[in-house]
């Protein structure tokens, strides 16, 4: 999806997954 963005991913995967 957005690998140009991994930090917006990893961003959005935290928020989604706080653990």
């Amino acid at each position: 999806m957005e690998q140009h963005l991994p930090s917006l991913w990893t961003k959005s995967t935290a928020l989604s997954r706080p653990r």
